[in-house]
């Protein structure tokens, strides 16, 4: 491939993730005032429940004018017993887009601080997540005392990005960091993996402010039973898990 066939592709890549970024601008302009009032009237929980269903049709239309094909595979039976503690790679902005609309129950993810300065958006953000600044004791403790509450007395799952944070090398994992597994270990509550596959490559990390339309994949695990185990055990069976999850 000549240099100027292959500056000219990453063109169309730039111009798509821009037409991109411009439609996930717009809808989060139009749907950030309903999410917030569900939240002001109706309260954390079921307010959150609500917004939720507005994030889902948010998801959808976004992928779809992005020209992202999402596509759900269960490799065991639905999990809809209780709240679940979700867990995927991350690898991609695109992973967040292409699981909300998908996940089978209400849930609440755990999502890094930082996004709340976006405006508009962190608006949103912060009245949908449980957010944590990943730099400070206090908010990492917080946040854990915040999902295992979800959990236990509200019954709703939750989302977690067991890397910590996007993955930036060519592996398909990273290590894992030891939070949603202690949470598994004191609440009892099973862990689901769920292996987002085609995701980065459909907005990679490097080259920067590239997006090209295509299918992401969505693999749902079979739940990983957590009474009696202690944290580390999770944490490997987990990891393993995922990775077979991803490595199709």
């Amino acid at each position: 491939m000549d240099s100027s066939s292959s500056g000219f592709k990453l063109f169309l890549k730039r111009i798509w993730f821009a037409w991109s970024g411009i439609c996930f601008g717009t809808l989060t302009i139009i749907l950030t005032f309903p999410v917030i009032l569900c939240v002001s009237v109706f309260g954390e929980v079921t307010g959150g429940n609500l917004g939720y269903v507005i994030l889902r049709f948010w998801g959808r239309l976004h992928a779809f004018l992005s020209g992202i094909w999402v596509t759900v595979e269960w490799t065991a039976p639905k999990y809809l017993d209780g709240p679940a503690i979700y867990i995927a790679n991350h690898g991609s902005y695109l992973d967040v887009i292409s699981l909300v609309p998908r996940m089978p129950v209400p849930f609440r993810p755990l999502g890094k601080v930082e996004l709340t300065k976006l405006p508009v958006f962190g608006r949103m953000y912060r009245r949908v997540m449980v957010v944590v600044d990943r730099e400070s004791l206090a908010s990492r403790k917080a946040s854990v005392e915040k999902l295992k509450e979800l959990l236990t007395k509200h019954r709703i799952s939750i989302l977690v990005f067991p890397e910590g944070t996007m993955n930036r090398t060519p592996d398909l994992l990273t290590p894992f960091k030891d939070g949603a597994f202690r949470i598994a270990a004191d609440t009892g509550i099973p862990i689901i993996p769920v292996g987002v596959i085609g995701a980065r490559e459909n907005m990679p990390r490097r080259p920067s402010f590239t997006m090209s339309p295509g299918r992401v994949r969505l693999r749902f695990g079979a739940p990983i039973q957590v009474q009696g185990r202690d944290p580390k055990a999770l944490k490997d069976e987990a990891y393993e898990r995922l990775k077979a999850l991803l490595s199709v």
